[in-house]
């Protein structure tokens, strides 16, 4: 129970962290509106903080871990370069608190949902191009806060559930079903067989 190396710092509460594949380089995410990443063995920032305008509530590396996407509460998802620091794209717009975000498995599109437990809770889901920052579809209006969203195998069609104790299932242009308590059981199942959540 020893504490290697010295403490990560950030100016506020840190929300989350992770590591790279190998271990070398730490992620971490905050209050205080900054992603960071850090040497694992000195525990050296690596470059500039990557900025939000509010509250940081989530961060994942790209599979070769260049880019990093993030998502926070001042209604956006963002993608940076994971060295330089720098943003990449648009920022992906939307009219409250992105909850997450996650690419495709090609990386070509990433998925995004919000919602607001502060006021109005109703909640969207969205789909975007990666490179450009344009949406791709119509927006997926949910009735409340989503809380999850993810593709099935072939990513034609994405499976949300959220606190108005629903499951849906869209397809990537948004038309939407509302599934039973029997059948979301047998798609999460199955979207967990395929690696897609665990």
């Amino acid at each position: 129970g020893t504490q290697i190396g010295r403490a990560i710092e950030h100016e506020a509460i840190v929300y989350g962290a992770v590591f790279y594949a190998d271990d070398t380089r730490v992620l971490t995410w905050g209050s205080d509106a900054a992603v960071k990443l850090w040497d694992a063995t000195t525990g050296v920032q690596i470059g500039p903080a990557m900025r939000h305008d509010a509250r940081i509530d989530g961060a994942v590396f790209s599979v070769d871990e260049t880019r990093v996407l993030t998502w926070s509460e001042d209604n956006t998802a963002r993608l940076w370069d994971a060295v330089t620091g720098t943003q990449i794209a648009p920022s992906l717009q939307h009219e409250r608190s992105v909850l997450g975000a996650i690419f495709s498995a090609d990386e070509t599109r990433i998925l995004t949902w919000s919602g607001d437990f502060l006021g109005v809770p109703d909640g969207a889901i969205r789909l975007w191009d990666t490179t450009t920052g344009y949406q791709i579809g119509p927006t997926m209006e949910n009735d409340n806060i989503v809380q999850r969203a993810v593709f099935d195998v072939d990513e034609t069609h994405i499976l949300t559930w959220s606190v108005d104790s629903a499951a849906r299932r869209w397809n990537v242009f948004g038309a939407m079903k509302t599934l039973s308590p029997g059948d979301f059981a047998r798609a999460l199942c199955e979207e967990r067989l395929a690696g897609n959540i665990w």
